[in-house]
């Protein structure tokens, strides 16, 4: 499954040079220096370049259509890293499992399967439809059809699924009863143990080093042999047996900093001295999109992202395809929109990129009521740096244009139909 068919040139010189030392030894540096800061044994350099490997090769099975051309970034890269498996999978079994480690000492708990089930259908969550015998089948049929990028897409919803399962079940919170609290703490843990040992097994083809610590982790022993023996095919439910005990937990994917791009351009930089790659050209000038300054300012003057100024558009500097393809744009769902105390001109928004929420600082609000933005679907920049502002953190920025710099902002939206997380290309 290592196969990504990147045909144009662009696409295979970017390639060629990611997937060699810049790739294994950035990520496997930042994996090492991490576990050690965590007080983890100090991984060695072939543990490092196996985490690294599986890492990259996620990233472009889960970015590029198999057999389709595509693009790559180092800021791509992170993002979709900490998206995808630092926040999403790492967290879910690093938070799932040190739960069944201070609450049943190191052993799953063992429920009744229909009486988990039921819970969850009587606490409306939208998680119930994994329960199915088939809930599997369209993975399988994205396998079967090569579509390997939609596949990763469908684990991803599983891991989001189980996550707010887990949230909603609110494990860690005391009940009316101390009967009443364990149930709860076994239903919950039992379901989202299940979930994982069956996400791992999806992963395992695409990231086999990582996926054999969760498998350990989990208490399943080796899952290479686990393959070997046919148990990864024919995934169920009820794969939990009663006092089956966790493995020795560590983490897994621990979260890429920002930096982490600068560092592999600077590495890249120093392999081809006499060819500067797109990541070295797109360091001057910047995209407008992509630029923003900490202040609030920036987040006020959001039309200006897409302004269509018959001044600036002179001055504009021109931008490669490289450039534009470092901006990822992606399709939101408004959930929760309401105003700050005593910030007149921001809004705070909650967006449901489908993969994940986040939160967003908007400098809309003299232009928009916040109830009538809710269920709206907008553009963001979806790997924008976080900053904070009034002590909030905002994880993107809405697109927005004007006719006008000090005019009304349009927000940027569709007359088709656009699935949320849709990439805008």
């Amino acid at each position: 499954m290592a196969g990504c068919c990147l045909k144009s040139r662009r696409c295979r010189s970017r390639a060629a040079t990611s997937c060699g030392r810049t790739i294994l030894d950035a990520f496997g540096d930042h994996y090492r220096k991490e576990l050690t800061r965590l007080g983890q044994p100090e991984p060695d350099k072939r543990d490092c370049d196996l985490f690294a490997a599986d890492v990259l090769r996620y990233f472009l099975l889960r970015e590029i259509p198999f057999g389709q051309d595509g693009s790559f970034s180092f800021d791509a890269l992170i993002t979709r890293y900490n998206a995808d498996l630092a926040n999403g999978y790492g967290n879910l079994v690093s938070r799932t499992l040190k739960m069944i480690s201070n609450y049943f000492e190191n052993v799953a708990p063992i429920v009744d399967a229909e009486v988990v089930q039921k819970i969850i259908t009587l606490v409306d969550l939208q998680a119930t439809f994994a329960w199915k015998e088939n809930f599997l089948a369209p993975l399988y049929r994205d396998i079967d059809e090569q579509r390997l990028d939609r596949y990763l897409q469908g684990v991803s919803v599983f891991v989001s699924i189980t996550d707010q399962t887990i949230s909603q079940m609110a494990p860690w919170k005391e009940r009316e009863t101390q009967d009443a609290t364990r149930l709860n703490r076994e239903y919950a843990l039992n379901y989202s143990w299940e979930m994982i040992r069956i996400i791992t097994a999806l992963l395992y083809p695409v990231m086999p080093h990582t996926t054999a610590k969760v498998w350990a982790q989990l208490g399943l022993g080796d899952i290479e042999a686990a393959a070997r023996n046919g148990e990864l095919k024919d995934l169920k439910w009820g794969g939990l047996k009663a006092g089956i005990k966790l493995g020795p937990l560590a983490p897994i994917f621990p979260r890429a900093p920002k930096e982490l791009a600068q560092v592999m351009s600077d590495i890249e930089s120093q392999s081809n001295p006499a060819k500067p790659t797109a990541i070295e050209s797109a360091a001057t000038p910047q995209s407008n999109v992509a630029a923003t300054d900490p202040s609030e300012k920036s987040v006020q003057s959001v039309s200006s992202v897409l302004s269509s100024s018959s001044e600036a558009a002179p001055t504009s500097p021109l931008i490669t395809i490289d450039d534009f393809a470092k901006v990822d744009l992606r399709v939101a769902r408004v959930l929760v929109a309401e105003r700050i105390p005593k910030a007149d001109k921001l809004l705070r928004l909650e967006v449901d990129l489908g993969y994940e929420k986040r939160q967003i600082l908007a400098g809309i609000a003299q232009y928009y009521e916040p109830e009538k933005l809710i269920g709206r679907k907008v553009v963001i920049v979806a790997n924008l740096a976080p900053r904070k502002m009034r002590g909030l953190e905002s994880q993107g920025m809405i697109v927005a244009a004007s006719i006008e710099p000090d005019g009304v902002p349009a927000l940027a939206s569709f007359l088709e139909h656009v699935e949320i997380g849709a990439r805008l290309k």
